[in-house]
């Protein structure tokens, strides 16, 4: 049974974040990320895409771009194509991912939910978030989706890498993208499946975004 489309915009501690299904028969918890210059309203052309067991958290970034949205990491202030090197987007992203990691708790609390799983999905910017999110715990965060993502360089260092060891990922992504180029996700996918993860991978002739058949994929990957 599809999930609600209905969902609502709410402040709590000064944090803008679109829910939906917010019930105590939900289960599992899904935390969908935005990309550089979204908003919490990004995402949610994904919220049918999960079942009814599942309640739905889509949080507004942290920091404005100039461009009138918000980014994860504050230098990120113009983006047009991913850098093959910025220094600080490593620290920048990883110091948002623990924060996040931290509000979690706080907001399963708040909508009072009986939450059994959470899973991740996250779209450009946002998938490298999920990706570093889920890194947090050896335990927590058993699926994640990497949409038209990638991770910054490095990223071992920030990490413990013993915490991707049997983590299921789904990376998926377009031949065509001019923002983060395929050899990313192709380099990430190798990476992640040499440090113990079950990677699911989807690639399809699109730019930067999700192609019918990956998001058919995104779907059973969370079924």
């Amino acid at each position: 049974m599809p999930a609600k489309s209905d969902s609502t915009v709410i402040l709590h501690q000064e944090m803008i974040l679109r829910v939906s299904h917010l019930s105590s028969s939900s289960r599992k918890l899904c935390l969908l990320l935005h990309g550089w210059n979204g908003d919490e309203n990004s995402m949610q052309i994904f919220f049918s895409d999960f079942s009814e067991e599942y309640a739905i958290i889509a949080p507004r970034a942290f920091y404005p771009t100039e461009e009138g949205g918000y980014t994860w990491a504050p230098s990120f202030t113009k983006w047009s194509r991913i850098p093959d090197v910025e220094p600080k987007a490593l620290d920048e992203l990883s110091l948002s991912a623990e924060k996040l990691y931290s509000l979690i708790p706080q907001w399963i609390k708040f909508f009072n939910l009986n939450i059994s799983e959470i899973v991740l999905a996250g779209f450009s910017q946002g998938a490298a978030m999920s990706l570093l999110l889920g890194f947090c715990s050896p335990n927590s965060f058993n699926k994640i989706a990497c949409m038209s993502g990638f991770l910054p360089v490095n990223f071992q260092q920030r990490v413990e890498t013993s915490n991707i060891l049997n983590k299921n990922i789904l990376i998926a992504h377009g031949t065509q993208d001019d923002i983060i180029p395929i050899e990313k996700a192709r380099h990430l996918h190798e990476q992640l499946t040499n440090l113990g993860a079950n990677v699911e991978y989807c690639e399809d002739a699109t730019g930067h975004k999700m192609s019918l058949s990956c998001r058919k994929k995104l779907k059973v990957f969370f079924a």
